[in-house]
C-alpha cells in the first residue's frame, strides 16, 4: 500500500473516533493477572517453597528472607514482569549479609545479578550455581532451571567451544525435564513453564535435528507418566506447532519445499488433535489461543479463527495472548490487511467487555503496521498526527483504568518521543514518580529529555 493510501485510511479511522469517549473512569486498579498465572501461581509457589524446606540449607539467620525471595521470584518469573522490586532487593540484602550459601540462593543470585549490578552476564556464577545444585538434593526442576539458564548464557555464536558447552548443558537440562515428568511430586503447573521455555529457546539456538529428536522422547514420557491431562496435551500440541513451523521454515510460501509443506501439514494436524483433546478435558484460554495459530497455518477460514478467539475471550476477557494471536492472523502476509489490523486494534480499546492490557493492542498494531514500510519512511510516518491519534488512544484507554502501571507509562513516554508529540510527552513525564532504568536506559532517557528540552526552548 502506498503512503498516501495509508494516510487516507488513518484519516478515516481518526474521523470515526473523533469525539469518542475512552474507557469510563474507575477506581485505581492493577491489571488482572493472566488467567493461567492466577491459576498456576499457588501450585508453583507451594512446590518451590517445599523444595527449600526439604532440601535447602536451613538457617534461622536467612530462612525468612529466603522464603520471601522464593515467593517474589516465583511471582515475577511466571508473570513475566520486570523484577527489580524493593521487596526483592531487601531479601537479597538480608541473604547477602547473612552469607547464605544455599544452592537455590546461589542460582537466584546469578539470575538477578545483571539487574543488581552493571557487570556483564555472570557466566561463571551460573556455572557455579548449577554445579552446587547438582551436588545438592534439590529436585529435577531446579536442576533444569539452572542448566537451561547456564546454557543460555554460555551460548556464543563466535566461540565453538562455548557453543559445544551450551548444547551439552541443554542436553542435561532436557534429561532433568524427563525426570520431572516422571516424578509424581512435581505438579503439571510447574513442569509446563519449563517445557515451553526449553523448546522455544532450543528451536531458536540449537541444530534443528536436535529439537525433532527430543520431541518423541518427551511425548513418550508424558504418555507414560501423565496421560490424558489437559495441560500436558496442550503443551504437546504447542510443541507440534513449533515443529510444524520449523519444517515449513520462515521462507516465503513459494520458497518452501514439498517436504517442508508435508511436514508442516502433518505437525499441524497432530497439534489440532492434541489441542482438541486438551480442550475436551478442560477448556482453557491457552488451548484456544494455540488453535488460532493452528488455523493460521491450516487456513480453513476466518470463521474458525473467530470461533477460537471468542472462546479464549469468554474464558478470559483480559487475554492479550488471544488478541495478539488474532492480530497476527490479520496481518496482510497471512489472512487480513492493514486496515483490518487497525480496526481490530480500535475494537480492543472500545469493547467494554474486555480488560487488562487488551487496549494496548492498538498501539502494537500501529507499530506493526508502520513496520511493514521501508525503514527510511518510518520517522516521517510516526510523526503524522493521525498515527499519533491512534497510539495515544491506545495508551490513554489503558492508563485511564490502570494509572499506576509505570511500565506502560514508560512505553507511552517513548512512543510520544518517537512521534514528536511533545505536549503528551511532557504530561506523561510529570506523572512518572521516578524513571526506572529497568524500563528505559539512562542513555535513551537523556536523549529523549534533550529533544524535549530543545522543543520547549524553541517555543
Amino acid at each position: 500500500m502506498k503512503l498516501s493510501r495509508l494516510l487516507v485510511h488513518l484519516t478515516a479511522l481518526v474521523g470515526v473516533l473523533a469525539g469518542a469517549l475512552l474507557l469510563p473512569g474507575c477506581r485505581k486498579e492493577t491489571p488482572p493477572l493472566r488467567a493461567e498465572v492466577k491459576a498456576f501461581y499457588p501450585e508453583r509457589l507451594r512446590y518451590f517453597l517445599d523444595e527449600y524446606e526439604q532440601h535447602g540449607k536451613k538457617n534461622p539467620k536467612w530462612d525468612s528472607a529466603m522464603r520471601q525471595l522464593i515467593e517474589t521470584d516465583t511471582y515475577n518469573v511466571y508473570l513475566h514482569e520486570p523484577t527489580l522490586s524493593p521487596v526483592l532487593l531487601k531479601a537479597f540484602a538480608k541473604l547477602d549479609e547473612a552469607k547464605c550459601d544455599d544452592p537455590y540462593f546461589r542460582y537466584l543470585s546469578a539470575l538477578y545479578m545483571r539487574r543488581r549490578s552493571s557487570q556483564p552476564y555472570p557466566y561463571a556464577t551460573y556455572a557455579d550455581a548449577y554445579e552446587a545444585l547438582k551436588r545438592s538434593s534439590y529436585g529435577p526442576v531446579l536442576q533444569f532451571l539452572a542448566a537451561h539458564r547456564n546454557a543460555i548464557h554460555t551460548y556464543d555464536l563466535t566461540d565453538a567451544g562455548k557453543r559445544k558447552r551450551c548444547f551439552s548443558l541443554q542436553a542435561e537440562a532436557f534429561e532433568s525435564i524427563l525426570k520431572a515428568v516422571a516424578d509424581p511430586t512435581v505438579p503439571d503447573e510447574v513442569i509446563s513453564a519449563g517445557i515451553e521455555a526449553f523448546f522455544q529457546w532450543s528451536r531458536a539456538a540449537e541444530p534443528e535435528p536436535v529439537t525433532f529428536n527430543r520431541a518423541p522422547r518427551l511425548q513418550a514420557a508424558i504418555e507414560l507418566h501423565r496421560p490424558e491431562r489437559a495441560l500436558m496435551l496442550r503443551l504437546l500440541g504447542q510443541l507440534e506447532i513449533q515443529l510444524a513451523w520449523a519444517r515449513r521454515s520462515n521462507s516465503w510460501a513459494y520458497e518452501v519445499t514439498q517436504a517442508g509443506w508435508t511436514g508442516f501439514t502433518q505437525h499441524l494436524d497432530a497439534a489440532e488433535k492434541l489441542l482438541e483433546r486438551s480442550w475436551a478435558l478442560q477448556p482453557t484460554g491457552r488451548a484456544a489461543c494455540s488453535m488460532i495459530t493452528v488455523e493460521l497455518g491450516q487456513a480453513r477460514g476466518r470463521e474458525r479463527m473467530e470461533l477460537w478467539f471468542n472462546r479464549a475471550m469468554e474464558l478470559n476477557p483480559a487475554s492479550e495472548e488471544a488478541c495478539y494471536a488474532k492480530l497476527h492472523y490479520l496481518r496482510p502476509r497471512w489472512h487480513g490487511s492493514h486496515e483490518e489490523m487497525l480496526r481490530f486494534g480500535v475494537e480492543c480499546t472500545e469493547n467494554s467487555a474486555w480488560s487488562g492490557r487488551v487496549p494496548l493492542v492498538l498501539a502494537f498494531a500501529m507499530e506493526q503496521y508502520l513496520g511493514d514500510y521501508p525503514e527510511a519512511d518510518q520517522p516521517r510516518l510516526w510523526t503524522d498526527p493521525k498515527v499519533w491519534a491512534l497510539v495515544k488512544k491506545s495508551y490513554d484507554a489503558y492508563l485511564k483504568k490502570y494509572p499506576d502501571d509505570d511500565q506502560v507509562r514508560h512505553a507511552y513516554l517513548e512512543k510520544a518521543y518517537r512521534s514528536a508529540a511533545w505536549d503528551d510527552f511532557g504530561r506523561q513525564y510529570k506523572k512518572i514518580d521516578s524513571i526506572k532504568q529497568i524500563y528505559l536506559s539512562r542513555e535513551k532517557l537523556d536523549l529523549m529529555l534533550q529533544a524535549y528540552g530543545e522543543h520547549e526552548a524553541s517555543k
